[in-house]
């Protein structure tokens, strides 16, 4: 329950950005683009709200990926045993890996 209450307090926060006078956007139809408005606030929220936000994201999901090939590498050297039922659950978490 903590967690659903912190989603909703940093959207609403969020999302209470746009409300100040110049923090805004709008959608552009001659280029299809949501563009900010020419203020100094405006600057701000794309740079460091959407940007650097969208950004971090980005760096995160790929150090996941990052994480996980070398974790499947890892685990694609032969161990004693098994043979059989590993080399089938690696080539299936390989597929998984691909997609």
């Amino acid at each position: 329950m903590k967690w659903i209450a912190l989603i909703w307090l940093i959207s609403f926060l969020q999302s209470c950005i746009y409300q100040f006078d110049g923090c805004h956007y709008y959608f552009d139809r001659a280029t299809m683009l949501f563009i900010y408005s020419n203020s100094l606030c405006a600057e701000i929220v794309s740079i460091y709200c959407e940007f650097y936000v969208n950004l971090a994201f980005v760096i995160f999901v790929v150090l996941l990926d990052v994480l996980t090939f070398f974790k499947l590498k890892k685990m694609s050297k032969p161990t004693h045993g098994l043979e059989q039922i590993s080399s089938r659950r690696r080539s299936q978490e390989v597929r998984y890996f691909i997609q």
